[in-house]
């Protein structure tokens, strides 16, 4: 029977891309280095091959802030802003962003009343802390775990073993982990042996060779999925 719930929060919950958005373009105009309409995908590009490096182990947290900053200004021949003043604009500017996906607060106040929900985010503490709190997502969940805080990010097993060993009476076999992303969600819950739904919206193609137990594209096939499980 499904007691716990392992719940990924960035662009499973909290519309992450809207607020990266937001602040990218904050920080361009701040500077007054605004090239084109294509930057924030730039950026984006730029910040999950980032992200993607730290997943794998390659670079540690610290070193994405500048590192992403240094790849999109090398895209577009930008020399005259030094990487962590951008980098400093920027993330005040995040932290301040917390944009609800459409349904997504109904449906975590519905599972929270059947089950103990925990969320799993890799990123900075300080980011988290306050976009969670500022969206109330904070005052609904069992607890929150935040890479930088758990000193191992998703999909280390050694995250997933620290959630695991600090939440009372946890068993693999009475959770699931959920999630939008293959590499971190899907594979952490794989590495930790926990079933796994891949919340899936604009149905990317799975090129990897993650394999999720289930996929959805919307909350409600979530919900139809968590009484079997």
């Amino acid at each position: 029977m499904l007691r716990y719930i392992l719940l990924d929060v960035d662009d499973t919950i909290l519309d992450f891309r809207k607020s990266q958005d937001e602040a990218i373009k904050y920080m361009l105009d701040y500077f007054g280095v605004f090239v084109d309409e294509s930057m924030p995908e730039v950026y984006h590009e730029c910040n999950a091959k980032c992200w993607r490096a730290y997943e794998r182990g390659e670079i540690s947290q610290a070193e994405i802030f500048p590192l992403r900053f240094k790849l999109l200004f090398d895209h577009y021949g930008i020399d005259t802003v030094p990487y962590m003043d951008a980098e400093h604009i920027y993330h005040p500017k995040l932290d301040t962003l917390a944009y609800p996906r459409d349904g997504a607060m109904d449906f975590l106040r519905e599972i929270s009343a059947r089950y103990q929900i925990y969320i799993i985010t890799n990123g900075a503490m300080k980011t988290q802390d306050m976009r969670l709190s500022s969206s109330g997502i904070d005052q609904i969940v069992d607890g929150i775990y935040i890479s930088e805080r758990v000193g191992y990010s998703k999909p280390n097993i050694k995250f997933f073993q620290t959630v695991k060993d600090s939440i009372d009476g946890f068993e693999e076999n009475e959770a699931v982990v959920i999630g939008d992303s293959l590499t971190s969600d899907i594979r952490g819950g794989n590495n930790a042996g926990i079933r796994t739904i891949w919340y899936n919206p604009k149905g990317v193609e799975n090129t990897t060779d993650v394999r999720p137990d289930y996929i959805v594209s919307t909350y409600q096939e979530i919900m139809d999925i968590l009484p079997n499980l």
